[in-house]
This record gives structure tokens, sequence and C-alpha cells, in this order.
């Protein structure tokens, strides 16, 4: 780490000296920005730091003077307190991120909390960007049976938060496509139980052809049936059963 870090500042410095020769500044007026290291932990093994380059080279002690030192800002985010993520965008995101493995109840406490923030940073550049990130964290890091209940929590955010309906109309694609895929689930929900109220009529009204009106017991009985194949197995058995008695003791 402490080479990628070396690396990527030499890498920095090299862009910044060649934009200003291709400005025509002066070489002798040409300088370098100053650059201050930051890592960012957010792994779950035990890490305290950044190792430096004199713990990656083989050098006697009188000449580790001579090879290039630098502080690194080491930020452990699973020691970070999770309450003192705040006040800015991108403190918000590492706040959803550090609650990533809590609770399905936890995490969705969590979300609300940085959804009723992060409608105080609507006008804010950037924006788009960080919630785009509070999005795919929730929808892809958490179980697939949180799904319908993710959808749930953003859809109560938009609507109650002007700030983030404010975002939404100012075109973040990303979360709209996060509401389909949410109205979808919805969707295929409604559709299952379509079929099994289709399956359901088809099942009663063909009995009563066959073996009679079905009493309020036998309806109660189907009605709580909630297998739309069973319905149908149950259908193909009507010709072969004398009562509603006889149907049933199948099922």
């Amino acid at each position: 780490m402490g080479y990628r870090i070396l690396d990527t500042s030499t890498m920095i410095w090299r862009r910044e000296l060649s934009r200003q020769r291709d400005e025509g500044i002066p070489e002798s007026e040409q300088h370098l920005v100053l650059i201050l290291p930051i890592v960012l932990y957010t792994g779950k093994r035990k890490w305290d730091g950044v190792a430096n380059l004199t713990e990656l080279m083989n050098v006697p002690d009188a000449l580790t003077r001579y090879v290039p030192t630098f502080q690194t800002l080491f930020l452990n985010l699973q020691k970070t307190d999770i309450h003192s993520l705040t006040g800015s965008l991108s403190a918000l995101a590492l706040k959803l991120l550090r609650a990533e493995d809590e609770s399905s109840e936890v995490f969705m406490q969590v979300l609300e909390e940085v959804l009723t923030e992060i409608g105080t940073f609507s006008q804010v550049h950037g924006v788009d960007r960080i919630v785009e990130s509070l999005l795919l964290i929730a929808y892809h890091r958490r179980p697939e049976n949180e799904k319908e209940l993710l959808y749930n929590t953003f859809n109560k955010a938009v609507t109650l938060d002007a700030g983030l309906e404010e975002m939404i109309n100012m075109g973040m694609t990303i979360a709209e496509r996060y509401f389909e895929d949410g109205m979808e689930i919805g969707f295929a929900k409604g559709k299952e139980e379509g079929k099994l109220v289709s399956e359901l009529d088809t099942l009663l009204s063909l009995g009563e052809k066959l073996l009679g009106k079905p009493s309020k017991k036998v309806k109660t009985s189907i009605s709580s049936l909630n297998d739309a194949s069973m319905l149908k197995s149950l259908m193909m058995r009507l010709p072969d059963v004398s009562s509603w008695d006889e149907l049933l003791g199948t099922a």
C-alpha cells in the first residue's frame, strides 16, 4: 500500500507538470500540488495502518533516512462510531456501508436516517452520484428477501421528503430504475395473486357443476390454499370424486 500511494502520487504530479508545460508555464514557475494520502479501510479483517516504504525495503538502519517518507491518514470504517458519520454526503454513504452487515431492522433504521439527512443536500453538486452509491449498497449488498422492504423504505422517504423528491425531478435516473425494480416486484406479486384467484374461481365454478354448490366451509378451505398448482391438481380430480369432502381429502 505504501508503494501504491507513492506511485499514484507520482502519476498525479506527472500529469500536473505536463499540464503546466502545455499551458506554456515557465519551468521556474511550475510547481507540484500537495497530496494528502488518505486510506479508508472498509474491510472486516484486522488492519491497523499502512506500511511505509522502509518496511518494504531490506536496507540497513543507517540508510533508512534516504528512503522517501510520508504520513498517511488511515481511517478504519469498522472501528468508527456509526453515529459520528454525518454532516456530509460522503459520511452518509460511509454510514450506510458501515451498517451493511447489520440485521434487517438495524439496517433499515440506518437507511431511513441517511435518506432523511441526504434530502438536505439536494442542491449540492454530485449528490446524484452519492445517492446512486446508497442505492447500489442497499440493492446489491443486502439479502434478496429484503428487496421489497428496501423499495418501500425508499418510496416512503421520497414521498415524505421534499429534498429527495427534488433530486428525483432533477434526473436521478438510478433511483427511478430502482423504483421500477420495486414496482416489478409488486407487479410480479400481484400477478401471482391474480393467478391464484383465477384458479380458485375456475375450481369453484367447475366443482359446482359436478359436485353441487360448495358449502361455506368448503369455500373457506379452498380459499386458504395458496398454491396455484394445487388448485389445478384439484380441478383435474373433479371428474373422479363424488363430493367436495372427498376432493378436499386429497389436498
